[in-house]
Formats: structure tokens, sequence, C-alpha cells
């Protein structure tokens, strides 16, 4: 029996992260091997009760120690956890947990346990604290995967002499076939995710959506507002519907991956902030019209797609910019539909190797 502990941002608020938690637990169930599996969280009952896993708080010092000391092997992914944006946020770990990840990299060392750092994203990294700190712990660490070029790039800079594996977002190993979520209206819908960066930002934002979204009505589609994260999203998502002059449009207030996997995927566009709703999409060949936010996990996955003519920056981005791209998409809306499924395959067929990665770690 292997015992191995899962680290990262699952407590059921985030579905982007959520998501990556149901991949993580699909494929070591696929492996069909004896292997138990514990997922600290700061919702350990949620955890509990949805996925059938053994979860602790992760704020339990005690208790995380233990079961450190009683894993064989130690997880921390995937997802963007790795990041920082100031010396403050970092130590009163203000927008990010990095030193977290960072003590649990070291805990486990000292403990000799094996560590996989599992398709992660990297940066944006300001504060000398946690490139220091970051570079000691990954030259720990026995495996390391990546889930884009940029994230290795900047371990390379930083000076990891650790080999850093690029692989892809672990939600590649997922599909759609799953129950479809209760759609009131199903004509034809675009799909919408905004989240909340700063009162300046969002105030414009909210504008500039809000007419795009009055556009798209005047052309007889329906907005279907997503908040991937129902805490953080859930209020700029109802003032954006709120400038909305339309009783075509809703929130989808999701509590199921399943039900915005399927909802995402029935969308004829997706115009959106948080990256796994774009992968969502993706994974249908749903296109893309990407706003990117203060951090290059957006930008790199558009890459990855090959269609960063889509992708445009949330402070910046205008109302014909919108429009403009939106009507490209729709002349050529079967083409991109098909360019972004076969880069989906390429990038499914890459994410295998975390796992593979995974499996070998079992038998060192």
């Amino acid at each position: 029996m292997n015992n191995v502990i899962i680290f990262g941002s699952y407590h059921g608020a985030n579905k982007g992260d959520e998501a990556i938690l149901v991949s993580l637990l699909r494929q070591i169930d696929l492996l069909d091997l004896k292997i138990k599996v514990v997922v600290p969280s700061t919702n350990p009952s949620y955890i509990q009760n949805k996925y059938g896993v053994d979860s602790i708080n992760m704020k339990n010092a005690p208790k995380i120690i233990h079961r450190v000391y009683s894993s064989d092997i130690v997880i921390i992914g995937g997802g963007g956890l790795f990041f920082d944006y100031s010396f403050l946020d970092t130590v009163l770990l203000i927008k990010t947990q990095i030193l977290y990840w960072i003590f649990i990299i070291f805990l486990s060392t000292i403990l000799r346990k094996r560590i996989m750092v599992y398709g992660v994203g990297i940066g944006p990294l300001n504060s000398w604290v946690a490139k220091k700190l970051l570079v000691k712990a990954f030259n720990t660490v026995d495996i390391i995967t990546v889930r884009d070029n940029q994230s290795k790039n900047l371990l390379t800079s930083l000076g990891i002499s650790k080999i850093v594996h690029v692989t892809s977002d672990p939600v590649f190993s997922l599909n759609l076939s799953l129950p479809e979520a209760e759609i009131e209206n199903k004509s034809e819908y675009i799909v919408v995710t905004i989240r909340s960066w700063n009162v300046e930002i969002d105030n414009k934002l909210i504008d500039i959506m809000s007419r795009f979204c009055d556009f798209l009505i005047t052309n007889e589609y329906n907005i279907i507002i997503i908040p991937m994260n129902i805490k953080k999203d859930l209020s700029i998502s109802e003032q954006l519907l709120s400038k909305i002059d339309s009783k075509n449009a809703s929130i989808l207030k999701c509590i199921e991956v399943h039900e915005i996997f399927s909802t995402i995927g029935a969308a004829k566009m997706i115009i959106g902030m948080r990256m796994h709703s774009l992968i969502f999409a993706s994974l249908s060949g749903v296109p893309i019209i990407a706003l990117s936010y203060n951090t290059q996990k957006v930008k790199e996955f558009m890459n990855q797609l090959d269609i960063t003519e889509y992708l445009f920056d949330a402070e910046k981005v205008g109302i014909d910019t919108l429009i403009m791209a939106f009507d490209e998409i729709i002349r050529k809306i079967d083409s991109i539909s098909i360019s972004i499924s076969k880069k989906v395959e390429e990038l499914h067929i890459i994410e295998t190797k975390n796992m593979e990665l995974f499996k070998n770690l079992l038998h060192w």
C-alpha cells in the first residue's frame, strides 16, 4: 500500500482547481494499484463527502506534519500555486500561499519523502524571498512537471538544477462524457467568465463586457455568466448581469464540475478570463476569446492552442476589438473548432507524462 498526500487549492469554491483534483483522483484510480490518498483542504468535509477520500484541515499543522510523516509520496499540484506579486504579499500570505507550498516541500524533504511537483504553473515571481526559497525547495524535489514552457523557462532562469518536464494542465486528461447540465434556454448561447482584479479595472471591464453582451443579445444569442470561483467571481458576475439590459442573460451558479463542463461544451463560444473555463471550452472545440490579466498563464494557454490572435489584455481591450474578433470567429467557426480540437489532442498526449512520471515514482 502506497500512502499519497496531495496538496493543492482544493476547497470546492474554485471549480478549475477542483477539476484538477478530479483529474488526479481519476487517474490514480485507473492505475488499479493499492494507493491510499489524503487531500488536505480548507474544507475537508466537502472533499471527504464529495470524493470519498480522506481529508484533513490544511491549516492544522500537527495533523499535516503527521500525515506527511505517514505518507510515502507527496504531490504538490497542479494549478498555479507558485506565484507572488510583492514581498508583503508573500510574507503576509496576501493573494498567495507560496510560502505554504514551499514549507510543505521542505517538510517532506526533512522527512525523506518522495516528492513530485505535478503539472503546475509558475509565476509571476516578483519578491526576492519567494525566488530564493523556491529555488532551494525545488532543488530537493524528485520530479518536477510544469504545464507550459514559460514556467520551465522561469525555473531555469532562477537556477533550478533539477530536470523540469514540460507537460500540460492535468485537466486535459478529462473528457466531456458527463451528464448534461440543466439549462433553461437551450437556444444558442455564449458563455462569459469574468473575475475581479481591482476596482478601476473591474469597473472598466464591466462596462466593456456589458456593452459586448448587449451586442451579442441583439444578434440573438443568450448569455450565460459562470462564476468559476463562487466566492471570488460571483459579485463581479452579478454586477455584470445588472448592467445587461435583457432577460436573455443569466448566471449559472454551478456547484458541480460536470455542470460547468457540459454548459461550456455546448456553447457557441466563450469569452473568458479564468483559464480553466477556457480549457473546458477547448476540450469540446468551443471557440475562445481570452482576456488576460497580470499573469502569463492565459497567454501561455492561448499560445498552446495557437490562437493568440483572440487573446486580449483585460485592462486595454475595447468593445470594437471584441466585436471584430467575434465576427471573425463566427465566419471561421468550423475551421477554428477543428484546429482547437487537434491542439487539444496533442495536449492530452503530453499530459499523460504527468501520470507516467508519478508511476515511476511509486517504484523508487
